[in-house]
């Protein structure tokens, strides 16, 4: 796929990139899966946390999401694990 930016004086950058799609995998029957992310706004410092999970069958079980206030990004990551 190629990518066209036209920036404030007119000038064309022109890039390459390639896609990649990422799927869900369920996990085994009788498990659920967990998907879990933290972030941090560095210039801020601002962080938060959410996660999913999902039976074997790809059905909601239950979400969370939480304003960590200030912290790094690996205490995010780790408070998303802990939630």
């Amino acid at each position: 796929m190629q990518l066209l930016k036209i920036d404030s004086d007119g000038v064309v950058a022109d890039r390459q990139y390639t896609q990649n799609n990422i799927g869900w995998k369920k996990p085994d029957d009788g498990f659920v899966g967990l998907n879990c992310e933290g972030a941090v706004i560095a210039a801020i410092s601002a962080a938060g946390c959410g996660g999913v999970t999902r039976n074997s069958d790809g059905n909601f079980l239950t979400a969370f999401a939480a304003n960590l206030g200030i912290c790094s990004v690996v205490h995010a990551e780790l408070w998303d694990i802990d939630k």
